[in-house]
């Protein structure tokens, strides 16, 4: 639903006043929420990896990083030309 407006015999464009207000129809009968109290919800531990499958990776060794690095600077970001060392490691830590 949006404004309405209308063309006028010289061209001008006139707001239709009636299109500016929406009727609203309430359901009949008693009203759930009323004489409830409000339910508050604080500090929601809910994230998106609480939907993830939980798996454990021991993050690298420092001598697997180093090696990790030193290939990237001899072949650069072509990642498939380097994986052979890396066959069982995960990106995931």
């Amino acid at each position: 639903m949006v404004p309405q407006v209308k063309v006028a015999e010289d061209g001008t464009l006139i707001l239709d006043e009636e299109s500016l207000t929406v009727e609203v129809q309430r359901a009949k009968g008693p009203n759930p929420a009323e004489g409830r109290d409000p339910i508050f919800e604080r500090g929601s531990t809910t994230t998106y990896s609480s939907f993830r499958a939980s798996t454990y990776c021991k993050p690298w060794s420092s001598e697997e990083t180093d090696m990790f690095f030193l290939a990237i600077s001899m072949v650069g970001t072509d990642f498939s030309m380097i994986c052979g060392p890396w066959t069982l490691a995960t990106r995931f830590f």
